[in-house]
């Protein structure tokens, strides 16, 4: 069974499955040492700051 990935997705998303509340996300982005690389984790595009949900997850699964 082949797994789906999200990819870039709107901070509600993250927030939906993973309880990460959309201000903490934004704080994370913001902090220089919050581990969130633009381009990488974050984008901002179409006047919207987006994640890309596995990349973001592998920071979850790596601070654990």
């Amino acid at each position: 069974m082949e797994e789906r990935t999200l990819g870039w997705v709107l901070p509600k998303i993250i927030e939906q499955k993973k309880g990460i509340s959309v201000g903490a996300l934004l704080k994370q982005k913001q902090r220089s040492s919050g581990g969130l690389i633009e381009g990488v984790h974050w984008k901002k595009a179409m006047g919207r700051v987006w994640f890309h949900y596995e990349k973001y997850n592998e920071i979850i699964e790596n601070a654990a």
